[in-house]
Parts: C-alpha cells; structure tokens; sequence
C-alpha cells in the first residue's frame, strides 16, 4: 500500500515537474518570437520614419529593408508577409526615383519628383497600417 502510494506520489510529482519544464519552454519560444517580430516592427518604423524626414529612400536602405521583408515571410500569416513584399516593392521603386531625381536637372525631375512625393506621402499613411498589423503579433497575451 505504501510502496503503490509513494510511486504514485513520484509520478504526479514527475508530471508537475515536465509540465512546468513544457510551460517554461513555450514561455521561453513565445518570448523570442516577441523579440523577432519587434526587430521586424522596428526596422519598418525606421525605415517609415526615414523616408518622411529625408522626402526619398537611398539604395542601401532600401536593400536593408529587403532583408527584413524576407525575415517577414516566415514570421507573419500569408496576408501580412504580403503587405511586407508590398513595402519592399514600394521601398524599391522609390529608391529608384531618389536616385533618378538627385542625378536629374530640377527642370527635368518634375514629373519624377511628384511620383517621389507620391510614394513618400504613401508610406507616411502606412504607419497606421503597419501599427495595426502587427498590434496582433506584439500584445505580450497568454
């Protein structure tokens, strides 16, 4: 009787301790993912926040950018890593009309200075966009 009662004793104890150990893992897997998702938030605000003040994109940004775009690929749903290709495509071509418009006369630049303005006026309302996107991935829940 005591021999049955103590091994039972030992099993629920057994049970609690690899519960804890799976809970502490997950805990653990859930904070990288966190940590992951919000270098992915913070680099699109800087990005975001450095074409609004600069009014362009430079190349190495924009390429910079593309690496955090495919990191977004397998951190995100189907939809949001779209939006993600969406902001490097958009980032891409406005690099190229920064580049176009600073090597072009100011007479000549016109029509690529408003489509640089544009994309810049674009990426100014995708702040929102991007707040509301990642708000699901970034509330610490249980």
């Amino acid at each position: 009787m005591v021999s049955a009662l103590s091994i039972s004793v030992v099993a629920v104890f057994g049970a609690y301790i690899a519960w804890n150990l799976w809970k502490t893992n997950h805990n653990i897997l859930r904070e990288r993912l966190y940590d992951r998702r919000y270098e992915i938030f913070e680099a699109t605000q800087t990005l975001i926040a450095g074409i609004v003040q600069e009014k362009g994109l430079t190349w190495e940004s924009a390429r910079l950018f593309g690496d955090v775009s495919q990191r977004a690929r397998f951190m995100f749903s189907a939809e949001d890593s779209q939006y993600f290709e969406l902001l490097r495509t958009k980032a891409l071509e406005l690099a190229q009309v920064t580049s176009l418009t600073d090597v072009k006369l100011r007479s000549q630049a016109a029509v690529d200075r408003e489509q640089q303005q544009e994309l810049c006026d674009w990426f100014d309302e995708q702040v929102e966009e991007v707040f509301s996107r990642m708000n699901k991935y970034l509330l610490f829940e249980k």
